[in-house]
């Protein structure tokens, strides 16, 4: 078996420069033919977590995203807390792990979360909690990838 190995993607920036890097790297594994995502995305509106996809490998022996070939149905959210109280952080993955997401977090000073949402998982839910907090300026947040289950339960405007 292949050992897992990391994954870029190339990301555009809009006109404020968001998001920061040019480009993302994400740990996959090989399965079939193609590389299964391991990690949750900060950046990619490409790919969720477990999506199955095709990577090219470049002339200096890197791997790059080409598609997603099997999608995991697996939906990404991410959120920016606003302050840097860990305890509100902590309080926030506790209940979206209740809910039965995971998340990442990226930095301690300003937290920013990547939000993994599995298919099985009732997006309204995520999203109540998220606009809770939203509403009352703890955290802002948006949608990275909706998987195709969730899409079509995704709360109305």
């Amino acid at each position: 078996m292949t050992d897992p190995r990391k994954i870029g993607f190339r990301l555009e920036r809009d006109e404020d420069g968001y998001p920061p890097p040019g480009s993302e790297w994400l740990w996959a594994y090989p399965s079939e033919g193609m590389w299964v995502i391991d990690n949750i995305p900060w950046y990619s509106p490409e790919v969720s977590l477990g999506d199955a996809v095709e990577a090219q490998e470049d002339e200096e022996g890197q791997l790059w995203f080409r598609k997603t070939g099997k999608p995991s149905g697996h939906s990404t959210l991410r959120v920016l807390v606003q302050d840097r109280d860990s305890s509100r952080t902590a309080a926030l993955r506790t209940r979206l792990e209740a809910l039965g997401c995971s998340s990442e977090q990226w930095s301690a000073e300003r937290p920013f979360l990547a939000v993994d949402v599995p298919p099985e998982v009732e997006i309204r839910a995520v999203v109540e909690v998220l606009a809770e907090g939203e509403s009352q300026g703890a955290w802002g947040w948006e949608t990275g990838l909706l998987g195709n289950g969730h899409r079509s339960r995704w709360p109305a405007s």
